[in-house]
């Protein structure tokens, strides 16, 4: 029998896994397509919206879905599930209010799609206590059906959403696959024993919010500073350059995060239990840390390679000669991405050893030293993303070397 059958934690994580490699491929597959029906001003839109909603998203819950695994009563766990939606649909509610009072002012450039910024904070925030709940029942089988069937769903409504509108069709298909993965997650949560109640709903959401008060005190700061770190780029973007420039800046960005977020998510759960696990038996970990960099080192390196020689080639071949630029793009933020996929994987361990404070330090200080790309005034689009790298650089080095520091101290102690 296989090391997945025997052990519970390798089955459920290459179901998650597996889930996870498939849906970007599908979405790799889709590429050619969506490039060559779309032009880079919508992908400019896309971009805009995600990184107003990223953020958006990532405190409207206060962070409270993690709570929904911890109770060893239902009935608990079930309280704490509905008061993450009534925070998540007020909070949604008060964005709209406000978006619809204020966004032409600070928006004037993107009103016409701030409508979508609400929804998608609705739609992503319902769904992450449904998560928590079918994580807590251990269905990890319907969570990765979930996820394939929303990109499914993303890809074919972003196809038909084209001849409803060229420059929003993107956006309308985003909005619809979240829909539809919704509501998959409510109807699996309710099939394992999840019930949603509208009674008593005030003090559903204050006694959760009293009895996990750390989770907004302490887990939302440094959920917002990762989220809006990524955002500040796109946001400089929109204001300082064309919606074509913000297109190909974001596409090439995001294509070279496919593969950093899956060898991150190969590597940084399994290899937190793993020091944990050595850490419990007062083992040491730098050998095997050391032939892990050595491993995720080789791979950046052949990555950096192809894109920076042929970047500028390959996407005007795979997707069409009106994304080459974004290929140039792409030769430059390479650099980033190699960086980030020696050290995301990684970024669990110092939280395994134990260092969570510090960890959390690290991303607002990332957040803060993106920040200052404001200061940068009247420069090319290639230049400014030139600058992004150097933050990203500066930032990774110093991350990386705090990670080597800990666990050379741990070996000592």
């Amino acid at each position: 029998m296989s090391l997945f059958r025997k052990n519970n934690l390798f089955s459920n994580l290459a179901k998650i896994f597996s889930a996870s490699v498939l849906a970007h491929a599908i979405t790799l597959a889709f590429s050619p397509v969506f490039t060559r029906l779309y032009l880079p001003e919508a992908f400019g839109l896309l971009a805009f919206v995600l990184s107003v909603s990223n953020p958006f998203s990532s405190f409207s819950t206060f962070r409270l879905e993690q709570a929904v695994v911890l109770p060893k009563e239902k009935i608990e766990a079930n309280t704490i599930a509905n008061a993450v939606i009534f925070i998540n649909t007020f909070f949604s509610i008060l964005l709209f209010v406000f978006i619809i009072a204020a966004g032409n002012k600070l928006f004037e450039k993107n009103f016409n799609t701030l409508v979508f910024i609400p929804l998608i904070v609705l739609v992503s925030g319902f769904q992450m206590p449904l998560n928590s709940w079918l994580q807590r029942e251990k269905k990890y089988s319907q969570i990765a059906h979930a996820k394939l069937i929303q990109t499914i769903c993303i890809a074919v409504f972003s196809i038909l959403a084209y001849w409803i509108n060229h420059n929003l069709g993107l956006l309308i298909g985003y909005l619809m696959g979240w829909i539809v993965y919704s509501c998959y997650m409510y109807f699996q949560a309710s099939k394992n024993d999840f019930k949603f109640h509208f009674s008593n709903f005030l003090n559903t959401v204050k006694s959760t919010l009293i009895n996990y008060k750390e989770f907004p005190i302490y887990h939302v700061l440094p959920s917002v500073a990762v989220s809006f770190t990524l955002s500040i780029p796109v946001f400089y973007f929109n204001t300082c350059y064309s919606e074509t420039e913000v297109g190909w800046f974001n596409f090439s960005r995001q294509l070279l995060l496919v593969p950093v977020s899956l060898i991150t998510a190969a590597f940084s759960q399994v290899y937190y239990a793993r020091v944990v696990e050595l850490k419990n038996h007062r083992k040491k970990v730098f050998p095997e840390f050391v032939k892990l960099i050595q491993m995720l080192f080789a791979i950046a390196l052949a990555m950096y390679l192809m894109i920076h020689f042929g970047g500028e080639f390959l996407f005007a071949i795979i997707f069409g000669t009106n994304w080459a630029e974004s290929g140039t793009y792409a030769s430059v933020l390479v650099i980033s991405a190699a960086l980030q996929l020696i050290v995301w994987p990684l970024n669990t361990l110092p939280v395994a050893l134990g260092k969570i404070k510090y960890n959390s330090l690290f991303q607002i200080a990332h957040f803060l030293l993106t920040l200052s790309l404001y200061f940068i005034k009247n420069v090319k689009a290639i230049e400014f993303i030139y600058f992004v790298v150097i933050v990203d650089v500066i930032f990774y080095s110093i991350y990386f070397a705090f990670i080597i520091y800990q666990v050379k101290a741990h070996d000592k102690a």
